[in-house]
This record gives structure tokens, sequence and C-alpha cells, in this order.
């Protein structure tokens, strides 16, 4: 793809604000929060999910997000349960891979650009994909990434 994606990161708390504020340095990025989104989005390239996965009907409020935004990948950023990126996978038969935060989210900025390398594991579906995909959205923001699939 030429020029920026359109990147949307669902939750800016300690994990999504910082997230939010490094791919608004490369891509279009739009954050989504508990109050209701008024601007339009008309095409999402990557939707990152960054609220705790302790909520009520976490793979449920996750789908929903992407019945609406329709992003081509999403990028479960929470500490979930075993199987939850599957469940959310195969409920939106979509694109949908899981990036453990690790580390400590008061320095997420800083982690994610030098310290670490992200970790990305998939769905099937998101297997099919050009494994580069995967870890485009690291990629580009000058992070590196390795995948488990």
């Amino acid at each position: 793809m030429n020029g920026p994606e359109t990147v949307v990161v669902v939750g800016l708390g300690e994990v999504g604000r910082p997230l939010l504020e490094l791919v608004s340095k490369c891509h279009d990025a739009v954050g989504v929060d508990v109050s209701p989104l008024h601007e339009r989005v008309e095409r999402v390239d990557v939707m990152h999910i960054c609220y705790p996965f302790n909520i009520a009907d976490f793979v449920g409020e996750s789908a929903r997000y992407i019945e609406r935004f329709r992003p081509d990948l999403t990028i479960v950023n929470s500490t979930v349960g075993i199987g939850t990126t599957r469940a959310i996978a195969e409920r939106t038969d979509g694109a949908v891979v899981h990036s453990p935060v690790r580390g400590k989210h008061a320095r997420m900025r800083v982690d994610r650009l030098e310290d670490q390398d992200p970790v990305v594991s998939g769905s099937y579906r998101a297997r099919e994909a050009d494994r580069n995909d995967l870890l485009r959205p690291h990629d580009r923001l000058g992070t590196r990434g390795r995948e488990i699939l």
C-alpha cells in the first residue's frame, strides 16, 4: 500500500494511548474510547484492541468493533485467555492476531520502540494472509517483530 494506512486504536488507557501516539507518527490514526466516536472512518487497515480482558463479553465486544470498522487486520494487545483470539476470529471471520503486551505500562512508548521485539500470534485465517502483513504494523513503526503461528 502506498502512503499512510488508517489505524484504529480501541481503548485509550495505559496501553492504547501510547500505541496511538506511536502509530500517529506514521499513519492516519483514530483513537476510540468509552465515549462514542463522532468522526466517520471509511477504511481501516489495522485495528488494535487495547481494553482489559476482564470486561463483560470481551469476545463479543471485540467482534462488535470488528463489525463496525471492518479492518483488514485486528491486533489484540490485551492480555487474554487461551483461545480468545481464535474465538474472535471465528465469530468475525476476520484476520485476528494477538500481540501480548510485555513490560511496564508506564514505559509502553519506550518499550515498544526501543526495547522489545513484539510477538505476534495469529488465527488460522490470519495465517493464510501474507506473513509479512502480520508484522507490517510493527515494521512500519521502526520496531522489530517476530511471529509465532
